[in-house]
């Protein structure tokens, strides 16, 4: 229908346009010459019919205009026509699917007792268990030396706080001040009624810093005040992703206090981690006592075995004490290689990070990070030849 219209009004029009002109012409020549009332009413007539095309070809693209909006109106209806049946088919396949199962429970409910069980409520997070975890549990590195491996929830640097702070040490270890230079002062102050297993240890551990690099590494001295017994505490750490690999070395170690000790630094460590994890802290004393027995058979377990290889020894040519003193030296050796290669690793890491920066001061940092990547390198090939060499004095 639009297109017969459309064409019917454009011929229309065309037809008054092209003879327009040739009747106006015909009817002034007529006019001049004189004509008579037929001629008058036949020019008005012209005149009329004029208007009336003018008139219908309006009346045509008004019709067009009008025939063009009802078709979208009717395509756009078809639309939503076919949208709300395709609702309406879902709608009616949901609720045969809800009859269907509605059914089912019916059927199930007539021949079997069902029971509801609430939901357990939530308990709030805590970081104690009667057992530790096998993963946390510190390994004893040699009849002297023990070592911690931890995954701490949260960034190095906020790590690193809490193992020197002041602010931060008494929120897991003791009230107390670590000058943070090498040579620096160290002194701890344990509350041996919160810790009774200090009585016997020192109530007050004073040291010296031995070793630091910020955010990477600490170590030092540590004893009571007056005592001949002095062992060693070193700390490393690294990122690992948003969290900080931790790992923690006690070394010279008498061999009555290890198990105590290692107990100890256990539950210091589930107290940082829920510390840096924002979660309630375990009881120091509870965890403390969940954990002794564990390190306890660990020890006496390992003093057997060491046992065992000093009796071999004494059966060779190598006297016990030297044997031990050459073990000794070689897991000196084995922690010393240990830190370097870690430290090495982390250089590896960071010259991989600068060479994505193509700045002249990252171009320095890098030369200066592969340089002393090359120095540790020959230390640690130099530590691998002196272990191979303890290794067969000890054969």
């Amino acid at each position: 229908m639009e297109g017969i219209l459309a064409v019917a009004g454009f011929w229309i029009v065309m037809l008054a346009i092209v003879m327009k002109k040739p009747l106006m012409t015909y009817l002034e020549t007529k006019k001049a010459k004189g004509v008579s009332d037929l001629d008058a009413n036949f020019i008005e007539r012209v005149q009329n019919l004029e208007g009336s095309v003018v008139t219908m070809g309006k009346d045509i693209q008004e019709m067009k205009d009008t025939s063009e909006f009802a078709h979208k109106l009717m395509i756009d209806s078809a639309q939503q026509i076919a949208e709300a049946h395709k609702l309406l088919t879902q709608n009616a396949h949901e609720l045969a699917q809800a009859q269907k199962l509605l059914s089912t429970a019916k059927h199930e409910a007539g021949t079997t007792k069902v029971t509801v069980i609430a939901p357990p409520k939530e308990e709030p997070k805590l970081l104690s268990t009667s057992a530790p975890m096998v993963n946390e549990l510190g390994k004893i590195i040699d009849e002297s030396t023990v070592r911690f491996e931890r995954v701490l929830p949260a960034p190095i640097e906020r790590v690193w706080q809490y193992l020197t702070s002041s602010e931060c040490l008494p929120e897991w270890l003791a009230e107390g001040n670590i000058d943070q230079r090498f040579g620096g002062k160290v002194k701890l102050k344990f509350d041996v009624e919160a810790v009774p297993e200090r009585a016997g240890q020192g109530e007050v551990i004073e040291g010296a810093v031995t070793f630091i690099d910020p955010l990477r590494a600490l170590a030092y001295s540590w004893g009571a005040p007056g005592s001949d017994a002095v062992t060693n505490v070193s700390m490393q750490v690294s990122t690992v992703g948003e969290q900080t690999s931790f790992v923690l070395t006690h070394s010279q170690l008498p061999a009555e206090a290890m198990a105590e000790v290692m107990a100890g630094w256990h539950a210091h460590l589930d107290v940082l981690k829920a510390r840096l994890g924002s979660v309630a802290p375990p009881d120091f004393r509870k965890r403390f006592k969940e954990v002794l027995q564990t390190y306890v058979a660990i020890v006496a377990t390992t003093i057997v075995v060491s046992n065992v290889a000093i009796q071999s020894a004494s059966a060779s040519s190598l006297s016990s004490d030297t044997y031990a003193t050459l073990k000794t030296e070689r897991s000196h050796a084995a922690a010393k290689y240990d830190a370097i290669a870690r430290d090495a690793d982390d250089l590896k890491k960071r010259i991989a990070e600068l060479k994505r920066d193509t700045s002249q001061e990252a171009e320095n940092a890098r030369s200066s990070l592969e340089r002393k990547l090359d120095d540790e390198s020959r230390d640690l090939k130099d530590l691998e030849l002196t272990i191979i060499d303890l290794d067969n004095a000890m054969r």
